[in-house]
């Protein structure tokens, strides 16, 4: 099925580097691990950068942290609208959820330089 490559890779990396799963709320533990994007990114890299457009494969840098904002206002949404979308353990589940997104969120942008070198190093492009 088509779509955009920064929608899969970004939805990649929020949900596998990340120290812990969308639903912990151990929330000093949250944090993007550099290790493992840098692998997804490889791996991704290898299947898609022959047909990759030079605006998709610029997508790729900040898939996860547009993926992570957009899921954590998924489940804010869905938490303030009564829990109708996403199915949950108990109420405040999806607040949780959305919570632990904005941490993810504030540790990718906080190893944005980081993330631009593995990048760069993947790709073979200057970011």
């Amino acid at each position: 099925m088509g779509g955009f490559l920064m929608y899969d890779f970004g939805d990649l990396v929020r949900t596998v580097a990340c120290s812990l799963p969308e639903t912990a709320i151990q929330w000093g533990e949250i944090h993007l691990l550099p290790e493992i994007f840098e692998e997804l990114l490889r791996g991704y890299w290898e299947g898609v950068w022959d047909f990759s457009s030079p605006e998709e494969t610029d997508s790729l840098l900040l898939a996860g942290e547009i993926m992570t904002l957009i899921m954590g206002l998924r489940f804010f949404t869905d938490h303030l609208q009564g829990n109708i979308y996403y199915r949950v353990s108990y109420p405040e589940q999806n607040f949780h959820r959305a919570k632990n997104q904005m941490i993810f969120l504030k540790s990718q942008q906080e190893n944005r330089r980081l993330l631009s070198n593995i990048w760069s190093k993947v790709t073979g492009i200057k970011s």
